[in-house]
């Protein structure tokens, strides 16, 4: 092989050597733009979780100013059913003759014993200040303010 063909065989493999190296740099740079697009579309997905995690994070404030509310709350009422059960307690020792009911008869009764001497009572007032009062029928009256 003479010295030009060897020049010849050279330049023909630079041509070919830089085609190579100019179409790989066109396939890498294609590759870049793709996940350049790719990133800016993270990107923006990121964006809009970081926008969702602060709605998150503002409705967990808001949750907990109502939890805090609602402890509040709680918290008072445990304190009416102690002294409710304070008022229980009082009001067994006021009607601590009666006895405990066995049926609904029975708490109707009760009902009706604890109940007679305030409708009574009742009926007294009414028979002094009303003059027709007498003509009353108690039974009437006792049956619809039992």
């Amino acid at each position: 092989m003479t010295e030009d063909e060897q020049k010849a065989l050279r330049a023909l493999l630079r041509e070919e050597i830089n085609a190579a190296v100019y179409a790989s740099e066109q396939r890498l740079g294609g590759q870049l733009g793709q996940l350049d697009q790719r990133v800016g579309r993270l990107d923006q997905r990121v964006g809009g979780l970081d926008q969702r995690v602060g709605g998150l994070a503002e409705g967990l404030g808001r949750l907990d100013q109502r939890v805090e509310g609602l402890d509040q709350r709680v918290g008072g009422l445990a304190d009416g059913l102690g002294r409710l059960d304070q008022r229980m307690g009082g009001l067994d020792q006021h009607v601590g003759g009666l006895s405990l009911p066995d049926s609904f008869l029975d708490v109707h009764e009760m009902k009706t014993q604890v109940n007679a001497p305030f409708i009574c009572s009742i009926q007294k007032r009414r028979e002094k200040s009303h003059p027709r009062a007498d003509r009353w029928n108690s039974k009437q009256f006792f049956r619809s303010h039992a």
